[in-house]
Order: structure tokens, then sequence, then C-alpha cells
């Protein structure tokens, strides 16, 4: 479901291998018609997954908290350092990945990539997004559609997994 931009996977591993600190890195996401997808993002809290999960996706954006961790509004003039990316496009230098062990099968589906972007941090490496690589993303969102209420409790499972296991780490406050 991914578009991949001729000649951008050699700028993303350039960027990567000539950074020594960078663990891991991705594009900047478009979805088909052009319309720029929110990719990288701030870490989730407690109370922005009960926002997005118990409102529609355009009810819960009405909040800051919500435009805060979405990076709603934000311009990136050069690569920067951000919390996550979306796991559409992710490139991964093989120590960080053997560092900390790779994905965690724990989660089924959702937050695989939040907590890989996490631990991978946590572990002293940087989580860079680059917006001049552009990729399209058919990225559908099929949890947040109406009547998916199997798809969005495996969303909020995953959300409230990744929480507990990194709670005590950031603490109540931050994740709340």
């Amino acid at each position: 479901d991914v578009v991949v931009a001729a000649g951008s996977l050699d700028v993303l591993m350039r960027r990567l291998m000539g950074n020594p600190t960078l663990g891991l890195i991705g594009a900047r996401l478009r979805y088909p018609d052009g319309q720029l997808q929110s990719s990288c993002r701030r870490l989730p809290t407690l109370r922005g997954v009960l926002l997005r999960g118990l409102l529609s996706e355009k009810r819960a954006a009405r909040f800051e908290l919500m435009r805060r961790y979405l990076m709603t509004g934000e311009t990136f003039p050069a690569p920067t350092r951000v919390d996550w990316l979306l796991g559409s496009c992710l490139l991964i230098k093989r120590e960080a990945l053997r560092q900390v062990g790779g994905f965690d099968e724990d989660f089924f589906m959702y937050y695989e990539d939040i907590d890989l972007c996490y631990r991978i941090a946590q572990a002293g490496w940087l989580v860079e997004y680059h917006p001049d690589v552009e990729w399209v993303h058919d990225y559908r969102r099929q949890s947040a559609l109406p009547g998916q209420w199997k798809l969005r409790l495996a969303h909020f499972r995953s959300a409230l997994l990744f929480l507990t296991k990194h709670l005590t780490k950031r603490g109540w406050r931050a994740s709340f």
C-alpha cells in the first residue's frame, strides 16, 4: 500500500548510515489524492488514547491534546527528531534493531511501530522524520470507520498494552 519514490531509498539510506546516532528514519507520507498524512507523532497519552477511542476522529481533532499528538500544523523544513513514525515507512539500522530485540510480538496489530520507535529511542538512538523524501501511502485507517468495533477494540487494547508496558518509565503524569 506504499509507492516508493524513485531514488528515495538511497537518500534515506545515506542519511541513516551517515549518522552514527541515527537508529531509525522515515519519509513524509501523502495519501493517493496528494493530501499530507500525519506520519510522525508524539508519544500517546492515556487521555489521548481515550479521546481517540471514544470520539470520532473529527470530534477528537478539536482537542489541543490531539493536535499536539498528531503534530498538526507543524512544518518540517529539515530532517527532525520525532517520537515515532508510522510503520509504513521505517528504515532501521540493523544494530539498533538487534539492540532492542526487534518488534514486540505481544502487539498483535497496532502500536507495534510506536513501541519499536520508543524502545529504539530509549536505547539511545535517534528517530528521525525526513520531510524531503515523500512516499504515497494508501492509509485507510480501517479501525476509525463506523461499525469497525473489533478493529477499534484491537487498537484500544494495543494502546493500553503500550501505555502499561512503558508507564513506569514515563511516569503517570507524562502518560495522562
